[in-house]
């Protein structure tokens, strides 16, 4: 077992990297696939490394780390209009590493101007998609369901 404070060996690393670009190869069929990322979820857990460490990770012979995911700030098409969507979006959120917040939007609906509250995503580009697109969902799913 690693200390939390201990580098990893760069042969461990360098092993890792390899085995997860051989399951995203185009190249590989299947098996081998399933193989490689087996095998890497195998040393992951032996040697008490994450994913995102060997990913950040550069080693001679190892696979090009990747670099950090951008920040993004991403308003969403719905409103907040009862409180079990603000608990929805909150739980989502937190859920995913992102943070929400609600903000007044003016729309204009046949000439009238409506004031609501909407809800602002911030987080990583992949997290604030994800709650986002759930979101989405569950609230048109809820209303779909509810009469």
């Amino acid at each position: 077992m690693l200390r939390n404070d201990a580098v990893p060996d760069e042969v461990v690393i360098r092993k890792i990297q390899n085995l997860l670009e051989l399951a995203k190869h185009a190249t590989a069929n299947e098996n081998e696939a399933a193989t490689a990322m087996l095998l890497a979820q195998q040393l992951l857990a032996r040697y008490n490394l994450e994913l995102q460490t060997v990913e950040g990770t550069r080693v001679a012979g190892g696979a090009v780390a990747l670099a950090p995911e951008k920040r993004e700030k991403q308003p969403t098409a719905y409103r907040i209009a009862y409180p079990w969507q603000q608990k929805l979006w909150n739980i989502l959120a937190e859920t995913n590493f992102c943070v929400m917040w609600e903000y007044e939007a003016t729309e204009y609906y046949q000439g009238r101007p409506y004031h609501g509250k909407r809800v602002m995503l911030l987080g990583k580009e992949s997290n604030v998609t994800t709650v986002r697109l759930m979101g989405e969902y569950f609230v048109a799913t809820i209303k779909r369901v509810l009469p």
